[in-house]
């Protein structure tokens, strides 16, 4: 029988909530009732069309050592591949500079907003996150089947992964980066938006059945919608093989152009 008289074994452990008050979370500003990736500071909306259809694209500048892995007209060659079905409710793209904590925090490269408003326009968006570089990551041994999955695919796309005592350490170079971000997240994204379309949006057309199959799509397991996801995006990969990838699409002019400055993405030097 344990003596009830000796040391409580969750005393200074986190059951018993230490380390609670002061572990690294990312900040939320009380005065801004908007997402973070929402609060963009100086953007500069920047229009391309895609399938016919005018695209906005805002741009926040990156801060050092941080910078842009795909550039406007590098989305834009991969978005006009796209079935026009599939981003007819797609309202913009964005460039976000993360916060430091949140570079910390965790590794994103982009993500699938299904309502955002910034620079004036609201609508679903894909976010695309800058990128420290060049950087590195650690990632524990203990990884779940679909994690290992992963870490194969960042090899795949050009990451150095070095297997460590007690870490993967994943190396990553502007080129990996760029391959990533531009042909497995966008097309990721994507899909988990033809999935949301096609199992809310148009399965629900009154008020009370769009809140119910809403309920029904989030209460899927994850792993559900991620593997959706990961199809639609091996199928689109496959049907434009021909096409994806292609080279970095870096015009000097083309971006001052636009009112954008070169130095805020990583250019044809680092992709070499």
């Amino acid at each position: 029988m344990r003596d009830a008289r000796k040391r409580n074994r969750n005393i200074g452990t986190a059951k018993s909530g230490r380390g609670q008050d002061n572990r690294m979370v990312v900040p939320e500003a009380w005065a801004d009732a908007r997402r973070l990736w929402a609060r963009l500071h100086n953007p500069v909306v920047v229009e391309r069309s895609i399938g016919g259809r005018a695209m906005p694209f805002v741009i926040e500048p990156p801060r050092p050592p941080f910078l842009h892995q795909c550039t406007v007209d590098d989305l834009t060659e991969l978005l006009d591949l796209f079935p026009l079905a599939d981003l007819r409710d797609i309202s913009l793209i964005a460039l976000r500079q993360p916060t430091r904590k949140q570079s910390l925090a965790s590794l994103v490269w982009g993500r699938l907003v299904y309502h955002a408003e910034a620079a004036g326009v609201s609508g679903p968006a894909l976010i695309v996150e800058a990128q420290r570089s060049p950087s590195f990551v650690l990632w524990p041994k203990s990884l779940q089947p679909w994690v290992a999955a992963e870490l194969e695919l960042l090899r795949s796309d050009g990451h150095v992964v070095s297997n460590e005592s007690r870490y993967y350490r994943i190396a990553s170079a502007a080129p990996a980066m760029r391959a990533t971000q531009l042909f497995r997240t966008i097309p990721h994204e994507v899909g988990h938006y033809v999935d949301y379309r096609q199992r809310v949006v148009e399965a629900g057309m009154s008020e009370p059945e769009f809140s119910r199959t809403q309920q029904i799509y989030w209460a899927r397991p994850a792993r559900e919608r991620e593997e959706y996801a990961n199809r639609y995006a091996r199928a689109f990969l496959n049907d434009h093989g021909t096409r994806v990838p292609f080279p970095l699409r870096f015009d000097e002019g083309s971006i001052r152009g636009d009112g954008l400055e070169p130095d805020w993405f990583q250019g044809p030097m680092a992709v070499a």
